[in-house]
């Protein structure tokens, strides 16, 4: 019965670790979503910037600011969009392990389901051998010498 605890611990696990891996998709689609935007950000700016419109000299030097602004909020979203990816693919990993756990302990739980009934068609075959046996002793018993 040792064994159907392990199971079901692995069960949960395995149940535990796909909300953990659902949840750090998510995350990563949501990394990767926000430097996609930031990078069309970044285009825009620098379309604008230099574009065939004449700017004034202090527009201009906005224009660079903001892009130089945008272009250091992008290095800190692909870090974040980085370590989503990490944990994303730890936790896919993690529960691809469980989960090969979890059919290991099925695997061998059929194993030796399949023994026992091995087992038990030799005991019944054991039995009705005695049976057999009893029943050919109390015929000879019966027998006159």
């Amino acid at each position: 019965m040792d064994n159907d605890a392990e199971l079901r611990q692995l069960n949960e696990q395995v149940s535990a670790l796909q909300a953990q891996s659902d949840l750090a998709e998510q995350a990563l689609m949501q990394a990767e979503g926000n430097v996609h935007d930031q990078l069309i950000k970044i285009e825009q700016t620098q379309s604008s910037l230099y574009g065939e419109k004449s700017h004034s000299p202090k527009e201009l030097q906005d224009l660079q600011n903001d892009l130089a602004s945008l272009k250091r909020h992008l290095v800190v979203l692909e870090d974040l969009q980085i370590e989503a990816m990490i944990a994303s693919e730890t936790t896919e990993t993690d529960l691809k392990s469980v989960q090969e756990n979890l059919l290991v302990g099925q695997g061998g739980r059929a194993e030796k389901n399949k023994s026992l009934l091995v087992e038990q068609s030799a005991l019944r075959l054991i039995l009705t051998g005695f049976s057999l046996s009893g029943m050919r002793l109390r015929e000879l018993s019966r027998q006159p010498n």
